[in-house]
């Protein structure tokens, strides 16, 4: 129940746990893994997942990983309205990148994946336009934000392909967030003058976000008690 509830979650309250909770609970029952003990708690936690979010508004604020992203860059960046942002994974997390930038009024966005069709589905959403992986550094060239979430294995951007990417002029006023994990970008592309942010440093919205709901968070534990 705390785990639907997004207690366990690095952003307090965020939605997306309870979406995996209930696709846990599918494949369980699909496959034939589920008894009906399984069943009645799998069942119990989303429901009281449900009803916590209902009663607390405790999914209020920087709610999933995604929007915490595009909020550290806004706080770097001011905002990012007429900015250029440019999405690196179509998969799961940069979905959730997306969503967030949705209501940003931005210059324009970019993704980019290896599987360029679902690049392409994400870009439609966006009202922004799809690349191939071979486009990359061309697109990296004058991007004001990359936000990278891939699944890949190993580093995707080193600090030689960055460097020889981007303009010198343009690197101290770029923002990276590599919200991927193992990480996308290398460490050492700070170096260049690169902002460069990675999932650790979500942690402080995290805080932030768990400080303005501690309130909400008492309303939660006294509804987990009664359950």
């Amino acid at each position: 129940m705390k785990l639907s509830c997004g207690l366990e979650s690095m952003i307090i309250g965020e939605d997306q746990i309870l979406g995996q909770l209930k696709d846990a609970h599918k494949v369980s029952v699909k496959k034939g893994h589920c008894g009906p003990v399984l069943d009645n708690v799998f069942t119990k936690a989303t429901h009281v997942g449900q009803v916590v979010r209902k009663k607390t508004q405790i999914n209020q604020g920087s709610v999933s990983i995604g929007s915490a992203a595009v909020n550290l860059a806004e706080s770097v960046l001011g905002d990012l309205k007429c900015k250029k942002v440019l999405i690196i994974g179509a998969g799961k997390m940069g979905t959730l990148v997306a969503k967030a930038l949705v209501e940003k009024h931005l210059k324009a966005i970019v993704v980019a994946n290896r599987t360029y069709d679902r690049a392409v589905c994400l870009a439609k959403e966006l009202g922004g336009d799809a690349i191939r992986f071979d486009r990359l550094a061309r697109a990296i060239s004058d991007a004001d934000v990359v936000i990278s979430a891939t699944g890949a294995p190993h580093a995707i951007l080193t600090r030689e392909k960055v460097n020889v990417a981007v303009p010198p002029e343009n690197l101290e006023k770029m923002v990276m967030v590599d919200i991927a994990n193992p990480r996308d970008i290398e460490e050492d592309v700070e170096d260049l003058g690169v902002k460069l942010y990675n999932i650790d440093d979500l942690r402080g919205i995290a805080d932030n976000n768990k400080k303005s709901g501690n309130l909400r968070l008492k309303k939660l534990k006294k509804l987990l008690l009664k359950s």
